[in-house]
């Protein structure tokens, strides 16, 4: 089964502090496009890692943004997935869950 890496944030703190415990622990110094990451949760899919976040923010509402990073350290610009473009109303997306089924990614966001 090729299902990517699923991890959330905390997890991945976790893994970055083990494997750190060999030398001297270090903060990770992000760069790119790192501000505004909300709810994050971060998947990989095969030498690629990929963040969704709570949306709204500099895209407006209704979208859950999107980030990549090969390396965990250099993020791409904001992109965006429009989930509420039929729901004109929507003010905001929070919090996305992501799943993988061979097939495709689905993601079951909270919004308003």
């Amino acid at each position: 089964m090729s299902n990517p890496q699923r991890f959330s944030i905390g997890c991945l703190a976790a893994a970055l502090c083990v494997a750190a415990a060999a030398k001297d622990p270090e903060v990770l110094k992000l760069e790119g496009d790192v501000e505004g990451v909300h709810d994050p949760v971060i998947i990989r899919q095969k030498d690629t890692y990929y963040v969704f976040c709570t949306g709204g923010g500099r895209s407006g509402g209704g979208i859950i943004p999107i980030r990549t990073s090969k390396d965990l350290i250099h993020w791409s610009e904001e992109k965006s997935i429009p989930v509420m473009k039929n729901e004109p109303t929507a003010v905001n997306v929070w919090a996305p869950e992501l799943f993988y089924d061979d097939i495709r990614f689905h993601t079951w966001p909270y919004a308003q």
